[in-house]
């Protein structure tokens, strides 16, 4: 049989992209193909006549792909169906439809599809590979370790595997761990920057900032755009004071993601730190158009507004805090200073109360303050000062 002109053209792309023939090779995130990859693709898969399927495997398997490729997941599931109750042993077409399954949100499907085609081909590591995302993806993330590991023992040099692995052992707080699977993906692929991004975050939760640092650094060296190098170093630098910087990188990040109202909360707080309060108030106020209910931004925005003299105005935006999350203790710890320059004792002391008991290091904040000081002094109030 003659092979249609745009079969050829599929069947070229796939190859050309990597996305192959046979067992399916998609690259991370929703789907395959983006922008004029897509397109091109699905221009080809228009100038197929409607009855160009025929009965060969190799035909049906293509055209799967390239379905696939573009994120036509329920219209290659059904090929690849079809392969596979013709043919129950055709491997390509059970991972495939396997890959399919977790696309649609069916991973249970996918786990069954899966776990019998490791006991047929028990040497193929991109299947373990694939059942290890599953059990990441679930939350069973000690059965993701174990098909990490049996990929990683069939292919040691599994990037995708290993970075991975370093995201679970991060997510599972055993960065130590992480930090070494990170440096083995940066020995393979050194310019790979949110390998070096993900490093960093270990780093830091390792207490080791500096080597954060230089992480996000060099991810940004890579990858200029590289939103969460931007915000992780941001943050690092508003902690060591570094306010200017720290300013420099939020706004960067800001024009790559103009609606993250973490980020505008995070300026607020830098602009805070260099005096400059109606910027500050300017962020918070961009904050909370986009989350109304961001309760660190409210909180924040009336701690400038106290400091501004404006107590009646932060009094509300400690309370709408508190509304918004009735255990965020800095909003009623607050609040209750308020509450005592208003000479509301009661109000005041139940407010204090609260803080304390959601969070005992304002103990010691409140012994420290001069107002809140005077209330635990002249209330005669009795806090027990050891640890719980």
């Amino acid at each position: 049989m003659k092979l249609n002109r745009g079969f050829s053209n599929v069947y070229d792309l796939l190859i050309e992209t990597g996305i192959g023939d046979g067992y399916l090779k998609p690259l991370p995130g929703a789907g395959v193909l983006t922008g004029d990859l897509k397109k091109c693709m699905m221009d080809f898969l228009d100038e197929l006549p409607a009855n160009y399927l025929d009965d060969s495997v190799a035909h049906k398997l293509v055209i799967g792909n390239a379905l696939f490729a573009v994120g036509n997941y329920e219209s290659a599931a059904e090929l690849y169906q079809s392969i596979s109750k013709e043919f129950p042993t055709n491997s390509e077409s059970c991972f495939n439809l396997a890959l399919c399954m977790s696309r649609i949100q069916k991973p249970n499907l996918a786990l069954i599809l899966l776990k019998g085609l490791a006991l047929e081909r028990p040497s193929f590591c991109e299947i373990y590979y694939q059942l290890a995302k599953l059990y990441d993806l679930m939350g069973e993330y000690n059965e993701a370790l174990d098909n990490y590991v049996a990929t990683l023992d069939l292919s040691p040099a599994h990037v995708p595997a290993i970075f991975n692995l370093g995201l679970l052992l991060s997510k599972l707080e055993r960065h130590a761990e992480a930090v070494e699977k990170f440096n083995y993906v940066l020995s393979l692929r050194p310019g790979l920057a949110n390998a070096h991004v993900n490093r960093g975050v270990s780093l830091e939760e390792l207490g080791n900032c500096d080597l954060a640092m230089k992480d996000y650094t060099m991810a940004l060296a890579i990858d200029p755009f590289n939103e969460n190098a931007l915000f992780n170093r941001g943050r690092i630098n508003y902690q060591q004071g570094r306010f200017e910087a720290a300013k420099s990188d939020y706004s960067d990040f800001l024009r790559l993601s103009p609606n993250d109202p973490e980020a505008f909360n995070n300026r607020g707080l830098v602009f805070d730190s260099l005096g400059d309060e109606k910027s500050a108030i300017r962020d918070y106020d961009g904050a909370l158009l986009i989350s109304p209910r961001f309760c660190d931004a409210l909180n924040n925005k009336g701690v400038a507004l106290e400091s501004s003299g404006d107590l009646n105005g932060a009094l509300k935006l400690y309370l709408d805090a508190i509304a918004a999350n009735p255990s965020y203790s800095a909003a009623y710890f607050n609040a209750a200073k308020i509450y005592v320059d208003r000479m509301e004792l009661v109000s005041a002391e139940d407010y204090l109360d609260k803080a304390i008991a959601l969070n005992r290091d304002h103990l010691a904040e409140a012994i420290g303050d001069e107002q809140l000081g005077w209330l635990i002094d002249v209330q005669g109030l009795k806090y027990r000062t050891e640890g719980w």
